[in-house]
């Protein structure tokens, strides 16, 4: 399920007097400075990633940053061309515009993906479930309403002036709604005789127009770069810093010293914006060395007869969620399976998700912000006290 990020801020008040050790026991704290990159070129959203090292007095230390950013660079170059829905001669963007029945060939990569994919759509019941990019198209919320690509459908509506469309015709709410089967998806090979999707689903025709099935992993693929690039971090030494992917998924190394308010040394915090108010912070989560991801209905959406209608999709109505859960934020050990479990627990809504949260996801910390009957916010969490922190962030 594509999601657009909601934004998720993190403290960058770093020290030049830092408490930790990084790669030599010879280094004292005041060796140690933060670098950080950042590119916009991939998904186009941002991409960062920083680090603390000796940079003031190690002639190595820069390099040793430009050479493992560079493969950062180049992991998120081949991740868009295996799960950009919009890169020509991708993957996915091959899949979707092939016809029901058809076998495309995909690099290892996007099946790592896919099957991963499969794996919690499998798990979730289908609450996370990539097939849903008719759906999102429909509704306006895929990319080309966003950046103005001109193709043109046949169920398109015009743009309202605050940025609504009317209701879609009902035909193509049903229609995509059975071409949402991520079960009709089938992943083969391996890497010896390469890997191949399968569209077991045949296309639905309306007025003359025929409709295949598609898929979208926006719902795991930035999560599953932010994890790939913490591991590239990690790989060339690196105990302290994180990575930050489209500003809702993140692979948190250690911090130098911890941040205020944590519950014990080297955390972070990770600050979760107000539904109600962004300029706002409602929450502020501590963890290190864990994978992040934050999904919410509230940043992408309009209103229409004074019902939201949201980018994150139910594909069991075809509709937007009317789920009452405004925002999930999934701590974990792998940042791509977070991101799939924010998106399905968003859709499930608080009494369905709560009750999954407790019986199957026990490894997992989660802050769950709901609407209230009402109109207020609160939280439904199975994070320890402590290892949270209601309100503004900590100072």
């Amino acid at each position: 399920m594509r999601k657009r990020e909601p934004f998720l801020l993190m403290l960058f008040a770093f020290s030049l007097c830092m408490g930790c050790e990084l790669f030599s026991p010879k280094k004292t704290p005041g060796d140690m400075q933060s670098k950080r990159k950042t590119t916009y070129q991939y998904f186009g959203t941002v991409c960062f990633a920083s680090v603390y090292d000796d940079f003031r007095s190690d002639p190595s230390a820069a390099t040793r940053f430009e050479t493992a950013w560079n493969e950062i660079i180049g992991m998120l170059g081949r991740l868009e061309a295996s799960a950009s829905v919009e890169k020509a001669g991708g993957d996915i963007r091959r899949f979707n515009e092939a016809r029901g029945g058809e076998t495309i060939p995909i690099s290892p990569m996007t099946a790592e993906i896919v099957d991963l994919a499969k794996q919690f759509y499998e798990f979730t019941d289908g609450a996370y479930n990539p097939a849903v990019a008719n759906l999102v198209d429909l509704w306006g919320f895929s990319p080309r309403f966003r950046n103005g690509s001109g193709t043109k459908m046949p169920y398109d509506r015009p743009m309202n002036e605050d940025g609504s469309f009317d209701l879609p015709d009902p035909r193509y709410v049903e229609a995509f709604r059975k071409l949402s089967d991520f079960s009709k998806v089938r992943l083969e090979g391996d890497r010896g005789s390469g890997f191949f999707l399968i569209k077991d689903a045949e296309n639905i025709e309306i007025d003359g127009v025929s409709y295949p099935l598609k898929i979208d992993l926006g719902g795991i693929a930035k999560g599953y770069g932010a994890e790939k690039a913490g591991a590239i971090l990690r790989s060339h030494g690196y105990e302290y810093g994180y990575v930050n992917l489209g500003l809702s998924s993140m692979s948190l190394l250690k911090r130098n010293v911890a941040d205020s308010g944590a519950p014990s040394k080297n955390m972070w915090a990770v600050n979760i914006s107000n539904p109600d108010d962004k300029s706002r912070d409602f929450l502020s989560v501590f963890g290190k060395d864990v994978g992040v991801s934050t999904s919410g209905t509230y940043d992408m959406h309009y209103s229409i007869d004074g019902r939201d209608y949201s980018h994150i999709i139910d594909t069991q109505t075809g509709e937007p969620t009317r789920s009452d859960i405004m925002s999930v934020t999934v701590l974990g050990p792998d940042a791509g399976r977070d991101d799939a479990l924010s998106t399905a627990l968003c859709v499930m809504g608080r009494k369905k998700a709560v009750g999954f949260m407790k019986s199957k996801l026990k490894d997992y910390r989660i802050a769950l912000i709901v609407r209230r009957t009402d109109g207020g916010l609160e939280l439904a969490t199975n994070i320890v006290r402590g290892y949270y922190a209601k309100g503004k962030r900590p100072r």
